[in-house]
């Protein structure tokens, strides 16, 4: 659980570093976007916390349907929040990154960057919420695995090709296009093995 959070965490603040020779305006324009994608991300993971807690109580006390049931609840009340919060983002972005900076360059790098915060919001609440759910069901180790490739694999590694290597190079906003990339992965394959593993522990005697 501890390494899955580094690798979730270090992916983002990672990218100020390797975009650091791009100059002081696009890695503050990145920090600005990097900071609302943190604020915005409180929600699902106060959700996705929430549905470990009562998954694990419900797990231990062998109540399936329960467990099922609060599972459901915070897929859909993560997805659902953090669609409209992606809305908002979309909606509001100017007003926001105003609130940040007056530096119309910076403001710009900003604005070209917000978008792929709130594309991704939805596929974010899901491997969110996923992944939680999964360490109630003491499932750790690959979801841990699933998430270094696609957050420093696609997301890190990806970005880094796609910023500097791609033709022409996309910049600061490649790192973002592969963090978008990263977390619809870590949702394709965390949602069918969170599905695994509840019919699994649920075929234990």
């Amino acid at each position: 659980m501890g390494l899955s959070n580094l690798v979730e965490i270090t992916s983002f603040t990672l990218v100020s570093l390797f975009v650091a020779e791009l100059g002081a305006t696009v890695v503050a324009g990145h920090r600005i976007v990097a900071n609302i994608s943190a604020l915005a991300y409180m929600l699902p993971l106060s959700l996705a916390i929430a549905t470990m807690a009562t998954v694990g109580q419900a797990v231990g006390g062998r109540d399936w349907p329960r467990a099922r049931a609060a599972i459901r609840a915070g897929l859909l009340l993560a997805a659902g929040l953090s669609t409209l919060a992606g809305s908002f983002l979309w909606l509001a972005a100017e007003p926001l990154i105003a609130a940040y900076t007056n530096d119309p360059s910076v403001r710009a790098i900003a604005l070209g960057l917000i978008a792929y915060v709130a594309i991704y919001q939805f596929f974010d609440a899901l491997q969110t919420v996923a992944g939680h759910a999964l360490r109630a069901y003491r499932v750790t180790f690959v979801p841990m695995l699933v998430q270094t490739i696609c957050f420093w694999g696609v997301g890190l590694l990806g970005g880094a090709w796609l910023c500097y290597r791609w033709q022409p190079p996309l910049g600061v906003a490649g790192f973002w296009l592969a963090a978008v990339a990263g977390i619809v992965l870590a949702a394709a394959m965390l949602l069918p093995l969170l599905r695994k593993a509840i019919l699994v522990v649920e075929s234990r005697p």
